[in-house]
């Protein structure tokens, strides 16, 4: 096998290394008007980067458009498309959307259609000269669409089992390629169709199947055209076949088995030459072919996505480790040695993490249940027990607890369980999963993993075995990893993941929920600032989204129904400071189900792309709004999960339902005026402002409150309503509490997002609007910066600070940089950010105020 060490023309090496994602790279694609990469993660940010220039290669600002991974890039060609007529790019993202870039990375079209997430793209290639390509998406929902880019209109192309990969043929044609259904254990039905266009004079297209395909032993992952030849098909049986237009296969590439005997070909692509391809595999390498003969192998430190042919013979590949890889055969453009060594590290690094086994022996380990014959020296002490689990003899780690006096246990020592067998195989270890049904029950699994495997390799054969969503994959992974392939003790792992989540019960969140919030929402908004005095410093939307409580919330929300069943005016008007209006009380009949499934729906997160909540769940959400501001706090963290959720977030900007909490004057809006009221029970507050996160978050809603903003009805302004909030709330609450300070400034910072005049024009707000909204949201911060409690913690103040940032940058670019023009509001607001320069903060805090502190100084 090659190494990157070997600067040889006639093998590729290292040329670069992209590092600008958060998340794997899950798709690529060359901007030919442009010599742009694209590129695409699960952290929901498309990059561009200029490839042509000299390295290091430079990065475009970052597109946050999505509301989850970008899965699917191809390139428009300039003339395609009216919006774009220097060309641009297309992106499929798992949120269900299409959108259409021009050649600047500018938004200029969104297509909606598909019921599940988008996973491929591609154009046909009509025969008429005087027709223009049409885009081609495929999709989980097992339809493929062909789109008439000018009309938004689109042709449905069904029948598909599940993914679908999809591909425009030279003669007219379209070919497309799905993963298979699950039948008696087993996945089946993968295949390639063959379309064509029937012309009908009715519906102006009408697609037929003329012929399909099913020589692949596995689920079909992408297509690739091959010019002058056909195309590439790649499949989890582990080959890459070179295929006729009539899709017939010619030629086989088997990629070289992994250690488990089978492997993934996620994708396949061919290079400039024409002659020569790369297949990508599960198994961490990117191999390369000429014709069908395998000439280089190259390791990489991660599963390998996909890859992209570069126009000077180059090609890139997407990594699971979230980064991007260039390599080429011209010894001058090889990276420095140090870089190329760096890689080799990378590998050496992932060979050594995945081939460590850690036999813990448990013959010598006390008991669990005799832990209390030993006390521990202090807290914190780690001590390691036998035990049994699921009839394996394992190792569990436990700590020290001096407050309960009892050791607390901490989760199983990697490698210390006993083998298994699953479905007649041996394996070195046999996890347990367990997987939400739809119907409400858990349905129970069993995952067998071998020292040595890949994680990915096991979690991608049992999504493909059970037929599960392939959104779990990196969930599956990373628990088998954890659980044998991590080093022992598994005491840190993952710690923020495995905290409760950001809305939990009773205190709203622990420290540890908060913790796993802030630094996920902190690192997207540092990548996103910019120096410029007019520019947006901050394009990012805080939002809380942990969904690992639900259960819990279920149980408290039927505990106060059994309280309140029996008393009369359970749930006060909205005007006595209840929750919300009459018409509340104890759950009764059928809700208690209605309550299950809605919270089985908001606890699959990984499923919320796909999902929906009906009509019944938005009507009990109605009536539990009425109950008392004593027990409502666990309907709104309920409906703080509905805001986050994709599908309850646009119900909610419709007023599906009848349900209005956009609606000031109505009753079941009443929560977030009463939430501002000094004395409101904390959990109240906390959860009525992660609600308005969420609810700004998400692009519908948001879109929602913009143009309801945009009537100036201040008196039914749900904008005004929750700037109102989060400035009474931005030193601590009712219980001068962090949680909640720290929730309050991140909603300043949504909010002054909206009013950035990209925002504003979406929702078509005069200059005054903007102006009136700024200020009060400016005005907010102000309040906060000056405050005391918790609003001077520094997490607290760094995001009032950030919030002060955007929306200062955003007037002076409206007013062309003239500070004279300002508002009194800027000028406060402004004086607030300077007096953060004589308090004691972090570095990060310090340097955001005094860079806007410059900025103004300089104007």
């Amino acid at each position: 096998m090659a190494t990157a060490m070997d600067v040889d023309a006639s093998e590729y090496v290292l040329r670069e290394e992209l590092r600008g994602h958060d998340g794997s790279v899950r798709s690529l694609a060359v901007v030919p008007s442009t010599g742009e990469l694209v590129t695409g993660g699960s952290d929901a940010v498309v990059n561009r980067w200029d490839v042509s220039a000299p390295y290091p290669s430079p990065q475009a600002e970052e597109i946050r458009d999505h509301d989850h991974s970008v899965l699917a890039l191809v390139p428009i060609a300039p003339g395609v498309l009216s919006d774009c007529p220097t060309g641009g790019f297309v992106s499929g993202c798992m949120d269900r959307y299409v959108r259409v870039y021009n050649s600047e990375g500018t938004p200029v079209r969104q297509l909606e259609g598909h019921e599940h997430g988008v996973i491929s793209l591609s154009w046909t290639h009509p025969q008429d000269a005087t027709s223009k390509p049409s885009l081609i998406s495929g999709s989980w929902d097992g339809t493929a669409r062909v789109w008439d880019l000018e009309a938004g209109t689109s042709t449905i192309l069904p029948g598909h089992e599940n993914g679908v990969c999809v591909m425009g043929l030279p003669n007219g044609n379209i070919v497309t390629g799905s993963t298979g259904v699950q039948v008696d254990q087993a996945v089946v039905g993968y295949q390639l169709r063959l379309w064509q266009d029937g012309k009908s004079d009715l519906v102006g297209t009408s697609y037929a199947v003329i012929g399909s395909k099913s020589d692949h032993e596995g689920a079909i992952r992408s297509l690739d055209l091959v010019p002058h030849m056909g195309f590439i098909s790649t499949s989890n049986d582990g080959t890459m076949r070179m295929r006729g237009q009539d899709m017939t296969a010619f030629s086989t590439m088997a990629h070289p088995p992994c250690q488990a005997g089978e492997n993934f070909v996620y994708g396949g692509t061919v290079l400039s030459t024409g002659c020569d391809f790369v297949s990508c595999s599960e198994d961490q390498t990117a191999c390369v072919w000429t014709g069908d003969s395998l000439t280089q192998t190259i390791a990489h430190p991660c599963t390998v996505w996909c890859a992209a042919a570069l126009p000077d013979g180059d090609f890139a590949t997407a990594g699971q480790d979230g980064v991007v890889r260039i390599f080429t055969k011209d010894p001058l453009k090889a990276a420095p040695p140090e870089a190329q060594a760096a890689f080799v590290a990378q590998i050496e690094e992932a060979r050594a993490k995945a081939k460590a086994s850690q036999n813990v022996t448990a013959n010598d380990k006390p008991h669990w249940s005799n832990r209390a014959d030993f006390q521990g020296k202090k807290e914190g002490q780690v001590q390691m027990f036998q035990a049994v689990r699921e009839g394996r003899v394992v190792v569990l780690a436990a700590q020290w607890s001096v407050m309960s006096s009892d050791w607390i246990e901490v989760g199983e020592v990697a490698g210390s369980a006993s083998g298994g067998t699953v479905d007649g195989v041996s394996y070195d270890h046999v996890f347990p999963i367990e997987m939400d049904s739809m119907g409400g029950g858990v349905v129970k699994y069993e995952i067998g993993y071998n020292n040595g495997d890949n994680p990915y390799t096991c979690a991608q054969m049992f999504i493909d075995k059970h037929q599960l969503d392939q959104a779990n994959l990196d969930q599956i992974a990373n628990y088998v990893r954890n659980r044998a392939g991590a080093p022992p003790p598994v005491l840190g792992m993952d710690a923020g993941g495995g905290a409760a989540g950001a809305g939990g019960m009773g205190g709203g969140g622990g420290g540890g929920g908060a913790a796993m919030d802030t630094s996920a929402a902190s690192a997207s908004a540092s990548s996103s600032s910019s120096s410029s005095p007019g520019g947006v410093t901050h394009s990012t939307y805080y939002k809380f989204e942990s969904a690992s409580a639900v259960e819990k919330i279920r149980v408290k929300v039927e505990e106060l129904s059994a309280a309140l069943e029996g008393q009369d005016g359970a749930a006060e008007g909205a005007g006595e400071g209840g929750g919300g209006g009459g018409g509340g009380g104890a759950m009764s009949g059928g809700d208690p189900v209605v309550l299950s499934n809605l919270c089985t729906t908001l606890s699959q997160t990984h499923r919320w792309h796909a999902s929906s909540l009906s009509y019944d769940e938005f009507r009990l959400l109605k009536r539990l709004l009425a109950w008392p501001t004593t027990s409502v706090f666990p309907v709104l963290d309920l409906l703080r999960l509905v805001a986050a959720h994709p599908d309850g977030a646009s119900k909610l900007g419709s007023s599906f339902a009848g349900l209005r909490v956009l609606d000031m004057t109505a009753p079941e809006a009443a929560f977030l005026t009463n939430a501002s009221d000094k004395g409101a029970p904390m959990p109240v507050q906390l959860m009525a402002l992660r609600f308005s996160c969420n609810l700004l978050a998400n692009r519908d809603s948001r879109t929602a409150v913009a143009t309801q903003a945009a009537a100036g009805d201040e008196a039914n302004n749900p904008l005004s309503t929750l700037t109102s909030l989060a400035a009474a709330l931005t030193e601590g609450g009712s219980k001068t509490n962090k949680n909640v300070s720290s929730a309050a400034a991140s909603l300043l910072v949504n909010i002054a997002i909206v009013c950035s005049p990209a925002e504003a024009t979406k929702a078509g707000w005069p200059p005054l609007r903007v102006a009136s909204q700024s200020d009060l949201a400016m005005n907010a911060v102000a309040v906060g910066l000056k405050g005391g409690g918790t609003a001077t913690d520094d997490e607290v103040t760094y995001r009032l600070v950030l919030a002060a940032d955007t929306l200062m940058r955003n007037m002076l670019a409206t007013k062309g940089g003239d500070v004279a023009a300002m508002s009194d509001a800027f000028r406060k607001c402004g004086a607030a950010v300077e007096s953060v320069l004589d308090r004691t903060t972090t570095q990060r805090t310090s340097e955001l105020a005094q860079k806007l502190t410059k900025a103004l100084a300089d104007c």
